[in-house]
């Protein structure tokens, strides 16, 4: 495959895109290019900032973006969430508000991953909107700043 940029797009174009459709269809895009074009699909993969992403984001991100997501869609997104995004979302909340979510989550029981996914993906869709409006900076956990 031919992995030369031809015409509009490119790997920016793809990964733009990605950022925006459910996370089956990402990984499959994203399995389906790395069969045919290794290289490709990797510089993809550097562009995409993901919801377990958010467990190695500095904390005021995390604060700001806390501010703008519904504690149900929260709820829901960390349903069966690694131990350590679940820790940074509580560490930057308060003590009452990581209780309340707690809470929310254990009385949501066993979802659906599909119904899961969803709400990570909403929750992606209100960061990227407030990254647009320059309230936050959504950055990868492999970037590197320069001092």
């Amino acid at each position: 495959m031919d992995t030369k940029k031809k015409g509009p797009g490119g790997v920016e174009k793809l990964a733009g895109i990605l950022g925006h459709v459910d996370r089956k269809t990402e990984q499959k895009v994203l399995e389906t290019l790395q069969g045919r074009a290794p290289k490709v699909a990797g510089k993809i993969r550097e562009k995409l900032v993901t919801f377990d992403d958010l467990a190695v984001m500095d904390d005021r991100t995390i604060q700001a973006a806390m501010r703008h997501i519904d504690r149900s869609l929260l709820a829901m997104a960390l349903r069966g969430a690694p131990a350590d995004l679940m820790q940074k979302i509580l560490r930057n909340m308060s003590q009452r508000a990581g209780e309340l979510l707690t809470d929310e989550i254990e009385r949501l029981g066993p979802q659906p991953r599909s119904k899961v996914g969803e709400a990570q993906q909403e929750i992606m869709k209100v960061l990227r909107e407030l990254e647009n409006a320059g309230r936050i900076s959504l950055t990868r956990p492999d970037d590197r700043f320069v001092e």
